[in-house]
């Protein structure tokens, strides 16, 4: 009897153990999920302006955020939430319970509004759509336009114009509502401006123009500059002539402006003299690195008849630790021609850094006058010739 009541105590012990542990697990713990009594409330400001969505499964202490606390605010009232609208639109309701179960709804608020658009005009580009927008207005929208061989448009359930341009002109557009109330606004279009080159020009040589065509746009063509004192726009026809005045790199630019204003923005990197005319002076010019160089009178031109291989260098300064440049290396003397093996390496605190060596294409020695050197080349994957100017100095 003794033993049967030691076996019962332990099965009552272990009985309360397992219930205990079991009420301690949060995760045998049931919440409810959150239900609202709708997805969507819609608010007629002409009828009234409060509306209420009602908790229909929660766990309580609910918290409501809004997108957009211009177009409604709410209140939570037990169960109940409580929206008062404030003017025309869509906001998204985030509702949370203390359970951290959450959902949503939208909350539409109408009431019946002047068609206003956002704009009375709109410069339109054939082959590029022009947009505008419905500022207030009843939803429902259609377009139509007064010459549909000039501009067409499409309005979407959210007030958002399309306007797509067919010919130069001018188009009046109506935008009219389900209500039928209407708006208007003007189309003009115009060609675009098109040049046979769009991207920015490297390099300008000083003095020598370089010619661009307009394909298409608008006659009446001007032009204009960012920087008079190193760069010169002019207009012949439908012919744009640029020139570089001064050697430096200003990234100036010029614009061409046709009758209808539409224009064209090209830059220019820099303005440099023809490299074969400047004697007694140090430059380089690779595309890859810095575009423009001058240094004061330093550089080298090297020959090895023992090795038959040369050296040009040019550096940007006589302050090793600040001097930058390039160096050419490559097989043969320093005559004039074509030249075989060449590399160029970048110079670093007045060094020749061997580490970084880049192979170099066509490279030709362009002239020799007296201990000066003109040599020029082309670095991987351009099709603007590199040069160095330097000269001789052991």
């Amino acid at each position: 009897m003794k033993k049967n009541l030691l076996y019962l105590a332990g099965f009552l012990v272990a009985a309360v153990s397992l219930l205990t542990g079991c009420s301690d697990n949060g995760d045998d713990l049931k919440y409810s999920g959150l239900v609202l009594d709708t997805e969507q409330l819609v608010i007629d400001m002409d009828k009234s302006d409060e509306g209420v969505i009602r908790v229909t499964e929660g766990n309580g202490n609910y918290r409501v955020a809004l997108s957009d606390e211009n177009i409604a605010a709410v209140k939570v009232d037990g169960n109940l939430i409580r929206v008062t609208a404030m003017q025309s639109g869509k906001v998204d309701m985030t509702v949370t319970d203390w359970a951290k179960k959450s959902t949503s709804a939208r909350i539409v608020v109408k009431r019946e509004e002047e068609l206003i658009l956002g704009n009375e005009s709109l410069k339109v580009l054939i082959g590029r759509p022009g947009y505008l927008s419905v500022y207030t207005g009843n939803g429902q929208y259609s377009a139509s336009s007064s010459d549909e061989s000039i501009a067409v448009a499409d309005v979407d359930e959210d007030g958002k114009i399309t306007v797509s341009g067919l010919a130069r002109g001018t188009a009046t557009i109506t935008i009219t509502d389900k209500l039928g109330k209407s708006a208007k606004f003007t189309a003009v279009v115009s060609r675009q401006l098109l040049f046979d080159r769009t991207e920015d020009i490297y390099m300008l040589e000083v003095g020598v123009p370089f010619e661009i065509n307009i394909l298409d746009g608008n006659g009446g063509y001007t032009s204009s500059v960012s920087s008079a004192a190193y760069l010169e726009c002019t207009v012949a026809g439908t012919k744009v002539l640029v020139k570089g005045k001064r050697c430096g790199k200003p990234n100036a630019t010029f614009t061409v402006k046709d009758a209808d204003g539409v224009s064209v923005t090209i830059r220019v990197t820099f303005m440099d003299n023809n490299y074969l005319d400047n004697l007694k002076l140090y430059r380089a010019f690779v595309p890859e690195d810095a575009p423009f160089q001058q240094s004061s009178g330093v550089g080298t031109a090297v020959y090895s008849p023992e090795l038959r291989h040369s050296q040009l260098s040019v550096k940007s300064s006589t302050l090793a630790i600040i001097s930058t440049g390039y160096c050419l290396e490559f097989a043969g003397d320093l005559s004039v021609g074509g030249k075989n093996d060449a590399v160029m390496y970048l110079i670093k605190r007045g060094e020749v850094d061997l580490s970084a060596k880049q192979p170099v294409a066509d490279l030709r020695i362009d002239k020799v006058e007296g201990v000066w050197y003109w040599a020029s080349f082309l670095t991987a994957g351009k099709t603007i010739r590199s040069y160095i100017v330097t000269r001789q100095t052991n």
